[in-house]
Protein backbone atom coordinates (compact mmCIF):
# COMPACT_ATOMS: atom_id res chain seq x y z
CA UNK A 1 0.00 0.00 0.00
CA UNK A 2 1.20 3.66 -0.81
CA UNK A 3 0.85 4.93 2.94
CA UNK A 4 3.08 2.40 4.21
CA UNK A 5 5.98 3.20 1.68
CA UNK A 6 5.31 7.29 2.58
CA UNK A 7 4.67 6.10 6.44
CA UNK A 8 5.97 2.61 7.30
CA UNK A 9 4.82 3.55 11.05
CA UNK A 10 0.91 5.61 9.29
CA UNK A 11 1.25 7.46 12.23
CA UNK A 12 0.01 11.25 11.67
CA UNK A 13 3.26 13.71 12.11
CA UNK A 14 2.11 17.43 13.55
CA UNK A 15 4.12 19.68 11.49
CA UNK A 16 4.34 23.23 13.26
CA UNK A 17 4.87 27.04 11.97
CA UNK A 18 8.56 26.46 13.01
CA UNK A 19 8.96 23.36 11.15
CA UNK A 20 7.56 24.61 7.81
CA UNK A 21 9.49 27.43 8.25
CA UNK A 22 12.68 25.33 8.62
CA UNK A 23 11.58 23.45 5.91
CA UNK A 24 11.34 26.18 3.42
CA UNK A 25 14.70 27.33 4.75
CA UNK A 26 16.66 24.05 3.92
CA UNK A 27 14.75 24.08 0.68
CA UNK A 28 15.44 27.33 -0.57
CA UNK A 29 19.23 27.16 0.36
CA UNK A 30 19.80 23.97 -0.85
CA UNK A 31 18.48 25.51 -4.49
CA UNK A 32 21.02 28.04 -4.39
CA UNK A 33 23.65 25.69 -2.93
CA UNK A 34 24.62 28.58 -0.44
CA UNK A 35 22.90 30.10 2.64
CA UNK A 36 20.62 32.81 0.40
CA UNK A 37 18.06 33.21 3.06
CA UNK A 38 18.41 33.38 6.87
CA UNK A 39 15.64 32.21 8.90
CA UNK A 40 14.25 35.41 10.14
CA UNK A 41 13.48 36.15 6.25
CA UNK A 42 11.58 33.14 5.86
CA UNK A 43 9.56 33.63 9.00
CA UNK A 44 8.24 36.77 7.99
CA UNK A 45 7.90 35.77 4.77
CA UNK A 46 5.55 33.13 5.48
CA UNK A 47 4.17 35.51 8.30
CA UNK A 48 3.16 38.20 5.91
CA UNK A 49 1.78 35.63 3.22
CA UNK A 50 -0.58 34.12 6.13
CA UNK A 51 -1.90 37.89 7.58
CA UNK A 52 -2.59 38.86 4.02
CA UNK A 53 -4.64 35.28 3.65
CA UNK A 54 -6.16 35.79 6.63
CA UNK A 55 -7.17 39.73 5.69
CA UNK A 56 -8.42 38.99 2.64
CA UNK A 57 -10.77 36.17 4.32
CA UNK A 58 -11.88 38.79 6.67
CA UNK A 59 -12.90 41.16 4.18
CA UNK A 60 -15.44 38.29 3.44
CA UNK A 61 -15.13 39.60 -0.55
CA UNK A 62 -11.68 38.55 -1.92
CA UNK A 63 -10.72 34.52 -2.72
CA UNK A 64 -7.53 33.34 -2.79
CA UNK A 65 -6.19 31.06 -5.26
CA UNK A 66 -3.33 29.54 -5.24
CA UNK A 67 -3.19 27.26 -8.68
CA UNK A 68 -2.30 23.50 -8.29
CA UNK A 69 -2.60 24.23 -4.45
CA UNK A 70 -5.74 25.64 -3.06
CA UNK A 71 -8.30 28.57 -3.17
CA UNK A 72 -9.55 30.03 0.13
CA UNK A 73 -12.31 32.28 0.27
CA UNK A 74 -15.21 33.33 3.15
CA UNK A 75 -18.83 31.89 2.60
CA UNK A 76 -21.82 32.96 4.88
CA UNK A 77 -23.94 30.26 6.38
CA UNK A 78 -28.06 29.92 6.63
CA UNK A 79 -29.45 30.09 9.82
CA UNK A 80 -30.77 27.16 11.12
CA UNK A 81 -32.84 25.59 13.90
CA UNK A 82 -31.09 23.30 16.29
CA UNK A 83 -32.00 21.50 19.72
CA UNK A 84 -30.13 22.87 23.16
CA UNK A 85 -28.66 19.12 24.27
CA UNK A 86 -29.14 19.64 28.01
CA UNK A 87 -32.24 21.55 27.61
CA UNK A 88 -33.92 20.54 24.78
CA UNK A 89 -35.03 23.56 23.56
CA UNK A 90 -35.37 24.58 20.10
CA UNK A 91 -33.02 27.40 19.45
CA UNK A 92 -32.09 29.26 15.66
CA UNK A 93 -28.55 29.53 15.48
CA UNK A 94 -27.58 32.66 13.24
CA UNK A 95 -26.15 32.87 9.93
CA UNK A 96 -22.66 34.03 10.01
CA UNK A 97 -19.08 33.59 8.07
CA UNK A 98 -16.84 31.27 7.67
CA UNK A 99 -13.52 30.32 5.86
CA UNK A 100 -13.75 27.54 3.58
CA UNK A 101 -10.87 25.95 1.85
CA UNK A 102 -11.14 23.59 -1.33
CA UNK A 103 -8.17 22.09 -2.18
CA UNK A 104 -7.24 21.86 -5.79
CA UNK A 105 -7.21 18.10 -7.98
CA UNK A 106 -3.84 18.60 -9.05
CA UNK A 107 -2.89 18.61 -5.57
CA UNK A 108 -5.73 15.91 -4.49
CA UNK A 109 -4.15 13.64 -7.35
CA UNK A 110 -0.65 13.70 -5.55
CA UNK A 111 -2.32 13.16 -2.27
CA UNK A 112 -4.36 10.48 -3.90
CA UNK A 113 -1.59 8.40 -5.72
CA UNK A 114 1.75 9.88 -3.65
CA UNK A 115 3.31 10.36 -7.30
CA UNK A 116 5.52 12.88 -6.71
CA UNK A 117 6.50 11.74 -2.90
CA UNK A 118 7.79 8.67 -3.97
CA UNK A 119 9.36 9.79 -7.63
CA UNK A 120 13.15 9.81 -7.11
CA UNK A 121 13.51 12.11 -10.53
CA UNK A 122 11.88 14.52 -8.60
CA UNK A 123 13.48 14.60 -5.49
CA UNK A 124 12.19 18.08 -4.94
CA UNK A 125 8.83 17.00 -4.66
CA UNK A 126 9.81 13.90 -2.36
CA UNK A 127 10.66 16.27 0.14
CA UNK A 128 7.08 17.26 0.96
CA UNK A 129 6.28 14.13 2.17
CA UNK A 130 7.51 14.78 5.44
CA UNK A 131 10.62 12.50 5.65
CA UNK A 132 14.26 13.76 4.68
CA UNK A 133 15.66 13.66 1.02
CA UNK A 134 19.30 13.20 0.09
CA UNK A 135 19.36 14.01 -3.79
CA UNK A 136 18.02 17.75 -4.55
CA UNK A 137 16.94 18.66 -7.60
CA UNK A 138 18.79 22.09 -9.10
CA UNK A 139 15.57 23.33 -10.72
CA UNK A 140 13.52 25.99 -9.32
CA UNK A 141 9.96 25.53 -7.77
CA UNK A 142 6.81 27.41 -8.69
CA UNK A 143 4.22 27.92 -5.80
Amino acid sequence: MLQNKINPSNTKVKITKNMLVTRVLDRLNSKEKKKAFAKNQVETFMEALLKEISLSLAKKIEKIQLLGFASFETIKTKERPAVNPQTKEKIIIPSKFVPKVSFSDVLRGKVDTGEDLLDNDNSDEESDSGYDSDEESDEDQEW
